[in-house]
Parts: C-alpha cells; structure tokens; sequence
C-alpha cells in the first residue's frame, strides 16, 4: 500500500482529514530508535496543533509496506509508578531494566513490583482491542522502554491490501476515527468518569 499512496499524499490525506497541517521530514535518530527503519515519515507541523489531534502525531511507511499512524505519549510508568508507589516505588523502578518490556519474564517482573500499573496498562490495552474490533482497524500499543521507563502511544496499521487510492483513503480516516475514539476512551478513563 505504502508503495501506492506516497509520503505526499498521506501528508495531504492526514491533514485534510485531521485539519491540522502535516509535514514530510527525514527521520531523526530518535524516531528511528523508537519506530525502526522507515520508507518515509510525515509529522504534525506545529507544537500547538499538536493538542488539537494528540491521537495522531506522526505517520510513516516501514520496510513491509504499512502505514502507520501513532499519538502522542499517552502515559509514562514511572509517573504511574510514583502516583501509585510513592519515592519507594521509583527506586524500585530503578532497579529494573524494562528494555524488553512488553517481553514475557520483563513483564512478569514488572506486574510483581507494580501491580497497579499493570491494571492502568490492561485498562488501555482493553480500550484498543474493542476500538479495534469495532472498526475493523489493526490498534495496538507501541512500547518506547528504557532502562526503567515505559512510554505509550496508540499506533494503526494500514497494510498493503488496500488497492485503490480512494481506499486507502477510507482506511486512513477510519484509523484516525478509531485513534480518536481511543484517545478519548483513555481520556475519560483518566479522569475518572468511568
């Protein structure tokens, strides 16, 4: 797919479907630590429109074809872990190497320490697949770990199925639909409306 809509007209797609203008940039060594190898890469153009769509910050093509669209960090564990665990909880972070993070051994470690942040981090989890399946869209969480720290972002993929323009179109808009519906599901869950 990512071989049919160039960076270009994603770039025009996204900002016509967001209202937010999107630029194409090259790759900087942090994007490419946290996302890989990249055919192209499309981001929002101005810090303060940012806010106005958070659920879609950048978008780029992989290796494989795919487009992905991701938001902004939607959580970050050490400040889960302080809320929840205090200055003791931090040093226990500390201790950890989340680096593999969501891997089986790191995660069973992680949900030892930190039980209650795992329940925050199964809640988003629970949001996406719904969202997920209610719009037919490829969601999951992209993992940006560290030594002790865990960031989040909401991610869609768009594979190469999709064969006409148009399509691809219809499939970017529903993937910016399905983020948003998410972003607001994890908004309200955060501020304790639900």
């Amino acid at each position: 797919m990512a071989g049919d809509l160039n960076e270009i007209e994603v770039r025009g797609a996204i900002s016509q479907i967001t209202g937010v203008d999107f630029q194409v940039r090259e790759p900087d060594s942090i994007d490419r630590a946290h996302v890989g190898m990249t055919r192209w890469f499309v981001v929002c153009r101005e810090v303060l429109d940012i806010g106005k769509v958070p659920y879609v910050n950048v978008v780029w093509a992989d290796k494989h074809d795919r487009i992905w669209l991701e938001s902004i960090t939607i959580g970050d564990s050490l400040e889960w872990i302080e809320q929840h665990y205090g200055d003791r909880g931090l040093v226990g972070a500390q201790k950890m190497d989340l680096t593999d993070f969501p891997k089986p051994e790191v995660l069973e470690e992680f949900a030892n320490r930190f039980p209650k942040v795992l329940r925050h981090l199964e809640k988003y989890e629970g949001i996406l697949r719904e969202a997920s399946s209610k719009y037919g869209i490829h969601l999951e969480m992209r993992y940006q770990t560290s030594k002790e720290r865990i960031s989040l972002r909401l991610a869609a993929t768009i594979s190469e199925n999709e064969t006409s323009t148009r399509s691809q179109h219809v499939a970017i808009k529903g993937a910016v639909e399905a983020m948003k519906d998410v972003y607001d599901k994890i908004s309200i869950y955060e501020a304790g409306i639900v």
